[in-house]
């Protein structure tokens, strides 16, 4: 991976453009190497390969407080704890504009941003990032209490909004959230696609025009499609 995004970076240098390196969720769990360091050890691996962006995954919130327990025995355990010391390590963006912590207030991550405006080569570029609507039923109960989930539309176009009123010229949404597609030869033929997933219903409830691409995960699928507009994307999972 890293020698590819390097030559990409090298072909796009030549031709005057850019590469943004994202990743949709679910980075820390599933390998030995990164489920004993609770993700940091994936972080470092992330700086190296130069990662500009990534978006929470319902994943992201398996390691509870930190240490070795999973989940909150006592009051004084923060389930968040591992989380938030993961993305206070780094300098990357996470990224998360659909979680709200109780009584509607931003979800109590310290550096979490809902969207954020990056300038590769100077082309004034916004990213927002969300989670699928099922990231509380798909991760340990205990961690996520309190947690509200906001509708995945909405969540987005408001923050688009705001990033194109700032000069975004292309607009990506990084969003935990798939489909899959048995052919990924045409990106109009969406006859292969399951049209109920995710990112094919939040494409079409986005406004025309407003979102450019949406980059998304969960599903362990492959998409190269356009719906509404808009290119989805997804890179199937665990190095395919």
């Amino acid at each position: 991976l890293g020698g590819y995004v390097e030559n990409l970076r090298a072909a796009r240098m030549q031709d005057g453009g850019a590469v943004l390196l994202l990743d949709a969720g679910d980075i820390f769990q599933g390998t030995i190497e990164s489920n004993s360091t609770e993700g940091a050890s994936m972080l470092r691996a992330y700086h190296a390969l130069g990662y500009d962006a990534a978006t929470l995954g319902n994943h992201e919130f398996d390691f509870g407080p930190v240490g070795p327990q999973a989940v909150p025995l006592t009051a004084a355990d923060d389930p968040l704890g591992a989380l938030k010391a993961r993305v206070v390590q780094t300098d990357l963006p996470f990224l998360n504009a659909n979680l709200r912590g109780p009584s509607g207030k931003p979800l109590p991550i310290p550096r979490l941003r809902q969207s954020i405006l990056l300038r590769p080569r100077g082309v004034p570029v916004g990213l927002v990032g969300a989670v699928t609507k099922d990231v509380l039923r798909t991760t340990h109960a205990d961690n996520t209490r309190g947690i509200e989930v906001l509708p995945l539309a909405a969540a987005i176009t408001e923050q688009a909004r705001g990033l194109r009123a700032k000069g975004a010229r292309l607009v990506i949404a990084v969003v935990h959230a798939g489909g899959e597609c048995r052919k990924l030869d045409d990106p109009n033929d969406l006859g292969s696609c399951d049209g109920r997933a995710e990112a094919f219903e939040l494409a079409r409830q986005l406004p025309a025009g407003l979102v450019d691409v949406n980059a998304g995960g969960h599903t362990h699928a492959g998409l190269a499609h356009r719906v509404n507009g808009i290119a989805l994307v997804e890179a199937f999972s665990n190095g395919r």
